[in-house]
């Protein structure tokens, strides 16, 4: 059922940034509305970050200056890299500030080595509101997108092999409980970033992941449905 308010109350999306009028909500198609929310959502997060207004200790201001010159290495000495991973990295400010500056793909094997991509979070369920949930967004994701943009089948194999070995091991990740982690933001990505792989890298089985998604209690956005059936329909098809 839609619920029904005056004809001016309701909000335009002229891009993924920008909005106008007054709040519209559309109970029935929740998994499109989230997905231009959690878009606003991560437009905010960016200019925070590009304003440095993440900071949670007095040091911060110091420390991103340290980041922002090892990030603007195209080849970080190894101290540099254990230096960002077991200092800065332990503190999530800094993981969002780290990841939404990160344009290298070299970072992404040693990254995967040390367990970042491996921590998909789970919903959180709201205080004192009993079955109303949060659903993080996993810091990591921005960066994984844009490495499965620069992936090209005969320079980049092995960029290209571990970003879908991500993808099939935190999908197949199963709790105590035998349950998979339903965050339906990082599947979001997921399957834009299968959708930027080449087709050489995605299996018959990756087909079978995308199939776990539609079955997340938080739905699939119908923005999503024009490249699943363009990238992987064929492929299920031929199998």
């Amino acid at each position: 059922m839609k619920t029904r308010y005056r004809p001016d109350i309701k909000i335009r999306f002229s891009r993924h940034d920008k909005v106008t009028g007054i709040i519209y909500l559309d109970f029935p198609n929740h998994s499109e509305w989230d997905l231009r929310c959690e878009k606003l959502r991560e437009s905010i997060v960016t200019k925070l970050t590009e304003l440095d207004m993440y900071q949670k200790d007095e040091s911060f201001y110091q420390d991103v200056e340290h980041i922002d010159s090892i990030l603007a290495r195209d080849n970080p000495s190894p101290a540099e890299i254990k230096t960002m991973i077991d200092i800065y990295l332990r503190k999530e400010a800094y993981q969002y500030y780290f990841f939404k500056r990160l344009k290298k793909l070299g970072w992404l094997i040693s990254l995967r080595a040390y367990g970042f991509f491996d921590r998909n979070p789970k919903p959180i369920e709201v205080e004192n509101q009993t079955g109303s949930y949060r659903v993080p967004r996993w810091s990591v994701l921005d960066y994984l997108e844009w490495c499965s943009g620069q992936i090209r089948e005969d320079t980049d194999s092995k960029h290209g092999e571990a970003l879908i070995a991500i993808i099939r091991s935190v999908s197949k990740y199963r709790d105590e409980n035998g349950d998979r982690i339903d965050n339906h933001i990082t599947d979001w990505v997921f399957i834009k970033i299968m959708a930027n792989l080449p087709d050489c890298l995605v299996e018959m089985d990756d087909v079978e992941i995308i199939r776990q998604f539609f079955e997340s209690r938080w739905g699939v956005p119908p923005i999503l449905v024009p490249p699943i059936m363009r990238d992987f329909l064929p492929l299920a098809l031929a199998a």
